[in-house]
């Protein structure tokens, strides 16, 4: 079996603009990836995870999830954040959530115990959809994130 390898499409997003979904889809597949992670950014953007659902039978990319920051000193209701739960009850079953966890509160710096409290208060209701679904919320550490390191998300 070949090995298969996604790219994430951060690169498509720039101070000059933002590619379509479909170059972004095509640029990837014609560069020999098999499958495309979408970078949904934040909660306002909770819509464009269907898009997954059009990868493969539109452009021969399996989708390899979404990628999304919840940033919790805006607290749970901003859009940016309360999005995310609505993503995570409307993407396609199955889906693969890279979470980003920027702030796990105010004034809290990156991998501070801290924030256990407030972000598996977060993440307890949050990921019932995603339960459910049978979607994957997998925990992304970011250089200076909250969750910075892999042993901040264990």
């Amino acid at each position: 079996m070949a090995q298969k390898y996604f790219a994430m499409d951060f690169a498509f997003y720039s101070t000059m603009g933002v590619y379509s979904f479909r170059d972004r889809c095509e640029i990837t597949r014609a560069a020999g990836y098999n499958a495309m992670l979408l970078s949904i950014w934040d909660g306002r953007n909770w819509d464009r995870a269907s898009a997954m659902e059009t990868m493969k039978p539109r452009y021969g990319l399996e989708p390899a999830g979404v990628y999304v920051v919840l940033n919790l000193a805006l607290g749970e209701e901003d859009p940016r954040n309360a999005g995310i739960v609505t993503m995570l009850e409307t993407m396609p079953e199955g889906s693969k959530v890279q979470l980003a966890i920027q702030t796990a509160a105010a004034d809290l710096r990156p991998s501070d115990p801290a924030g256990d409290l407030p972000v598996t208060a977060w993440l307890r209701p949050a990921l019932d959809p995603a339960q459910r679904r049978k979607s994957k919320a997998l925990l992304y550490n970011h250089l200076s994130f909250w969750i910075e390191k892999v042993g901040d998300a264990i």
